[in-house]
């Protein structure tokens, strides 16, 4: 849920899912990607997840 709270903070919507939706341990984060969003955007949004994901220790 860390995750999420910093890709909201940093201006990303990705929700974060955890037990008991999904298994314990199999925490996910949830992410809408629609026809309106710009190369641009989903750069962007993969940068900073990419970003928050090496902080937390999630993302090598």
């Amino acid at each position: 849920m860390r995750f999420s709270d910093r890709l909201f903070e940093r201006g990303v919507f990705a929700q974060g899912i955890g037990y008991p939706t999904v298994a314990k341990g199999k925490a996910r984060l949830r992410t809408i990607v629609t026809a309106t969003h710009t190369d641009e955007d989903l750069d962007r949004a993969l940068s900073i997840l990419g970003e928050v994901g090496r902080t937390l220790g999630v993302v090598p």
